[in-house]
This record gives C-alpha cells, sequence and structure tokens, in this order.
C-alpha cells in the first residue's frame, strides 16, 4: 500500500529569526543514546506483523552528524559505548537487540570522503528498519535543516517523502484529510526552544486519536532531577489526552556533568514493550558508567 502524501510548502523563518537549535552538536549524547535505542525497540515492534505502517518524524533534523571535535556531548553516550565496546567487551556481549543496533549503525557508517564517525538521527534509523512496505513521512520546517536531509535521504522516493513544513500542523491536516491509513508510529522529538512544544504535541496526540486512531506516538522531553515539575505538568497533561500512556525516564545523578537525560511518553505503547524497555535502560546503565548512577523510571501513568 503506498501512502498518498500531500505536498504543501511554506514560508519559513529564517535562521536569523528563530531560535538557535543546532542537534549536531548535540547528536549522540547520553539522552541521544537513550532515546534512539527506546526508537528501535518501537521499530522492531512495529515490524513483528507483516502489513506496512508508516512511519512519522515531526522534527526529522539533518539525518547524518558528524562526531568531531565541534560536538561536547558525544563523549558521554555513545562515546562512551564505543569505548567499552572496543576495549572491555566484545560484540556478542550486547545482551539486547536495540544497544547492539544502535552501536552497529554508528561503527559501520562512515562519512564520504572523510574518516570519523557519524551518528545516525531519527529519520536514519526508521529508515534502516523499514521494509519495503512500508512508508516514512519526514517533516522539517527550517531551510537549512531540510535541505541537508534532503541530501542525506536519497533514492526510495516511492516510499520516502520529506516536507519542508511544520510537522505539529501538517500531521494534523494530513491525518485529517487522508482515510485509511495504515499503521502508524509517530516520533516526536522537538527542541523545547520556543515555548509551545508541550502543548503543541499533546493537541497533537488529542487530534490523532480521532483521526488516526492506529497510530503509536513517542514524545522525547529532557529529564533531570531539575526538571520535575515539567516533567509532571507534562504527563499530567498527555495523561488527560490517552488513557494509554507509558512514561519513561533515565538521567545521571551527578550533576556535576549537567548532563541531561531522556523522558519519552509513548501514547498506546506496544504490548509486551515495557520489559523490554526495562532491559535496555538497565543495560545502558552499566555501559554509560555507573559513576553516574543513573535514576530509572518506567511506568504507566
Amino acid at each position: 500500500m503506498k501512502v498518498p502524501i500531500p505536498r504543501r510548502y511554506h514560508a519559513l523563518r529564517s535562521k536569523e529569526e528563530r531560535l538557535k537549535y543546532v542537534h549536531g552538536y548535540r547528536a549522540g549524547n547520553y539522552a541521544d543514546v537513550v532515546k534512539h535505542s527506546v526508537l528501535i525497540i518501537l521499530l522492531n515492534k512495529m515490524t513483528e506483523k507483516k502489513s506496512p505502517f508508516l512511519y512519522v518524524d515531526t522534527h526529522a533534523g539533518n539525518g547524518w552528524y558528524p562526531l568531531d571535535e565541534s560536538n561536547k556531548e558525544f563523549p558521554y553516550g555513545i562515546g562512551k559505548l564505543l569505548e567499552n565496546i572496543d576495549y572491555d567487551l566484545s560484540e556478542t556481549n550486547i545482551r539486547t537487540d536495540a544497544v547492539g543496533s544502535l552501536i552497529q549503525l554508528v561503527k559501520t557508517q562512515k562519512r564520504e570522503k572523510e574518516a570519523s564517525l557519524i551518528y545516525p538521527g531519527s529519520t536514519i534509523i526508521a529508515k534502516s528498519f523499514c521494509r519495503p512496505q512500508d512508508s516514512l513521512l519526514l517533516f522539517e520546517k527550517f531551510n537549512d535543516q531540510f535541505d541537508t536531509l534532503t541530501k542525506n535521504i536519497q533514492g526510495e522516493e516511492d516510499k520516502i517523502m520529506i516536507e519542508n513544513d511544520d510537522g505539529y500542523q501538517a500531521l494534523a491536516t494530513y491525518a485529517k484529510q487522508t482515510p485509511n491509513l495504515p499503521r502508524g508510529l509517530v516520533f516526536c522529538d522537538p527542541p523545547y526552544q520556543y515555548g509551545s512544544d508541550t502543548d503543541q504535541a499533546v493537541r497533537l496526540v488529542q487530534h490523532l486519536a480521532i483521526h488516526w486512531r492506529s497510530a503509536r506516538f513517542a514524545l522525547w522531553f529532557p529529564a533531570s532531577s531539575d526538571l520535575k515539575q515539567k516533567t509532571k505538568r507534562l504527563t499530567s497533561m498527555m495523561k488527560a489526552a490517552s488513557d494509554n500512556v507509558l512514561c519513561l525516564e533515565m538521567y545521571p545523578s551527578n550533576h556535576q556533568r549537567k548532563v541531561i537525560g531522556t523522558g519519552m511518553l509513548l501514547v498506546n505503547p506496544p504490548y509486551g514493550i515495557q520489559n523490554d524497555i526495562q532491559k535496555v535502560l538497565y543495560e545502558l546503565a552499566e555501559l554509560l558508567g555507573p559513576e553516574n548512577k543513573p535514576i530509572i523510571r518506567l511506568e504507566e501513568v
């Protein structure tokens, strides 16, 4: 089944008019490693059924990100995993498929004409797991990132559509206007620098509950002990929007490095995923270093 994609483009604010958020400076950090490991679990669950599904990314970003000296945070995330694998462990000692798949994606990819490693964003990860019958719909509203994403994801135009648009509004319109949508996984990874991401994400979940009931929704949010009140507010809002929400958090208790962790709200999560996530979080707690003494929370809300 080929999913129809509406073509809609809007005039966007320039880089000078928007608050600066460049994910490349943070790619592969502590939060990314946890977040993307959970995404891989979700993708594995989606591919257990033979029927096609549509993957949607509301904030698609660049696709690939170089791991070089401009990135100050990846040594505490994917860098830590690669260090452990290279010197302390073998590939076979990785207990979970999700963590092993993420490591393998990084280790086997090289930037063209360069020797440095590159880190896969959510779009690249999803593309690597989607089958011939599945489709991807990627939204990126900022022109510079949209152009880079288009270059980084080439080919397979019949199954991958990249839209220069606001993911919240465009997906809401798309879900309302497109009949008979297949199963879906929506990944929402906002920058939280514009003051309205929380409200927009919750409104989108409410809208999809009406117009795309089979969609599963994964929302990332920054987690730390200093952000507990914001997490409580977001969780309460999402609980009011849906009666099937799983919340997970993992962040280091060591404040000296000011490392931001990962929080995720999974709406309509696949059956049995809680056990898989728990195994991954505890494995990451070991691999990312016991000195961080991570706080782990996993519960239905």
